[in-house]
């Protein structure tokens, strides 16, 4: 009787253990899922623009953080995803924007910096800027056509995983990892399968061949116990069905 209690408070356990572990397996898979589409999504738009030019921008665009001209407030393998500006007059003081930059220091390179005050010259919106951490202003303005895209969303260091994969022991274990885990469990399954396929032919060779029900046998009944330890959700075979 404390034995059955004990194997029904395990066996609850295990469940227990198992559909946690199953939301956040799924979770994690349909959050990698999406983060793949988008950005399967991005590198075709790229191309798309990259051969039809202006008009076939991308809904978004993914920036790695490398510096910490903007922190606390975004860091350093921080990711960023931009959306284009349509309408310049919707920018505001405040914002944070990404552009090319014309400074002597940061000359061609990609910049997000916070928008400290807009003004207009003729027909075109010239944005100062400035890096939260910094101490001084940026030292050229940013025109209108040098504006990439203003920062919608922040996704805190999702950078570190791009720089893991790119490495070449980052790709070794993703693949590895993975397909070592997927064996090990096989053999182990395969393992546990012939274990009770012998154990199953010892009982029918002892039994002459004769039908055995369960209950009258006491080996029948220990190999029995035995097939319910296993949890049936877990196999990937069918257990032998015995003779009824």
């Amino acid at each position: 009787m404390g034995k059955n209690k004990k194997g029904e408070t395990y066996r609850s356990f295990r469940g227990i253990i198992k559909f946690f572990g199953d939301v956040i397996s799924w979770t994690v898979f349909i959050l990698l899922l999406l983060i793949a589409i988008a950005l399967l999504y991005y590198v075709f738009a790229n191309y798309r623009y990259s051969k039809k030019g202006r008009g076939y921008e991308p809904l978004f665009s993914l920036y790695t953080i490398i510096s910490p001209s903007m922190e606390p407030n975004i860091k350093v393998y921080d990711v960023i995803i931009d959306v284009p500006v349509k309408d310049y007059r919707s920018l505001k003081v405040g914002e944070v924007i990404t552009f090319k930059s014309e400074s002597s220091i940061s000359k061609g390179m990609t910049v997000t910096h916070r928008i400290t005050n807009i003004k207009k010259v003729g027909n075109k919106y010239y944005f100062t800027t400035k890096g939260d951490s910094n101490e001084t202003e940026d030292t050229s303005l940013v025109v209108q056509d040098n504006v990439i895209g203003k920062v919608k969303l922040r996704i805190p260091q999702l950078g570190r995983i791009q720089y893991f994969l790119a490495s070449r022991g980052g790709w070794l274990l993703v693949i590895l990892i993975p397909a070592v885990f997927i064996l090990i469990t096989d053999v182990i399954k395969l393992i546990r399968m012939l274990k009770i396929n012998k154990q199953v032919n010892e009982v029918e060779e002892a039994s002459n061949n004769k039908e055995i029900k369960f209950g009258n046998n006491k080996r029948k009944k220990e190999l029995q116990a035995k097939l319910l330890k296993i949890d049936l959700d877990d196999e990937i075979m069918e257990l032998p069905k015995l003779k009824q």
